[in-house]
C-alpha cells in the first residue's frame, strides 16, 4: 500500500507506520501550519482551538512521557487529536489552494439602504504551509480518487457533471471494547455512536468551494457524510444529481 490507495481507500494501517516514521513533532508541526490546534479568529463568541497534541503539550497537560502509541492513533485524528468543523474546512480550502490559510469570514460587505457599500472584508492570511508541489499534488491525486475510482470511500458520492476531491472519516465518541461493536452499528446506542465526517472542494483540479461536512452519531462518513457534500456541490454548481449511484461491495471500501 502507497499514499495514493492508503488515501483513496482509508487504510489506517499505513498511516499508523508512516507516523511512527516521521514522529509526533512532524506531525503536530504540519497540522498546525494547516489551522488545526489554534483559533481561526472568526468574529463569534467561544471559538474553540482543538487540540493538536505533542511530547510538550502531554508534559504540560498531564506532566507524563509521550508514548508511541499515542502517535500511532495521532496520526490518525484519534487519541487526544480534537478539530472543530471550521477547522476541517480551513484546512481543507488550504489543500486545495496550495497551503495558504485565510481567516474565515461571514460577512463580505455592508450595504446601506441605497445599494452602497459602506464595508467590506478583505482577505487576511494566517497561515502559510511549507508544502513543495509533488507532495500536494500527491495528496490532492488521492483526495480525488476518493471520489472517483473504484474503491474509493466515497465512490458512491461521485457526481457524473463534476470532479470533485474529499476525504472520509470518523470521530470516535466513546472507546469501543471489542471489534465485535464495530460490526452492527445499529446495536449501538444512538448517542454512542461515531460522528460522520467527510471534507472535499471542488472542482478537483480547479476549486472553488471547500465544505466540512460533519453528522452526529451518523456512523461511516462514507455513507452518512459525503452524500450531503454531493448535495451541497450540485446545488452550488447547478447540479442535476441525478440517480443514486449504485456500485457492488468489493468496488467500495466503507469508512
Amino acid at each position: 500500500v502507497e499514499l495514493h490507495k492508503a488515501i483513496r481507500e482509508s487504510c489506517d494501517v499505513w498511516f499508523y507506520r508512516v507516523g511512527m516514521e516521521i514522529g509526533i513533532g512532524r506531525i503536530a508541526e504540519t497540522a498546525r501550519r494547516f489551522g488545526l490546534g489554534q483559533p481561526l479568529g472568526i468574529t463569534f463568541v467561544s471559538e474553540r482551538s482543538g487540540i493538536i497534541p505533542d511530547v510538550a503539550w502531554k508534559r504540560k497537560r498531564f506532566g507524563t512521557s509521550w508514548y508511541d502509541g499515542e502517535t500511532v492513533i495521532a496520526s490518525i485524528g484519534q487519541g487526544y487529536v480534537l478539530a472543530t468543523p471550521l477547522q476541517l474546512a480551513v484546512m481543507t480550502a488550504a489543500l486545495a489552494n496550495g497551503g495558504t490559510v485565510w481567516k474565515p469570514q461571514v460577512v463580505q460587505r455592508v450595504e446601506n439602504l441605497e445599494g452602497e457599500t459602506v464595508w467590506s472584508s478583505s482577505a487576511e492570511l494566517l497561515l502559510q504551509s511549507r508544502w513543495d508541489g509533488e507532495s500536494l499534488r500527491a495528496v490532492r491525486s488521492a483526495m480525488q480518487a476518493v471520489v472517483n475510482e473504484p474503491g474509493g470511500t466515497a465512490w458512491r458520492s461521485r457526481l457524473t457533471q463534476l470532479s470533485y476531491a474529499g476525504k472520509t472519516g470518523t470521530a470516535q465518541v466513546v472507546k469501543k471494547k471489542d471489534d465485535d461493536e464495530e460490526s452492527d452499528p445499529e446495536q449501538v446506542a444512538y448517542q454512542l455512536r461515531d460522528h460522520a465526517l467527510f471534507v472535499a472542494y471542488a472542482p478537483a483540479d480547479e476549486p472553488q468551494i471547500a465544505v466540512a461536512v460533519v453528522v452526529e452519531h451518523g456512523g461511516h462518513g462514507s455513507s452518512a457524510a459525503a452524500p450531503v457534500a454531493k448535495e451541497i456541490f450540485s446545488t452550488y454548481f447547478h447540479l442535476d444529481p441525478g440517480k443514486p449511484v449504485t456500485v457492488s461491495e468489493d468496488e467500495w471500501a466503507g469508512d
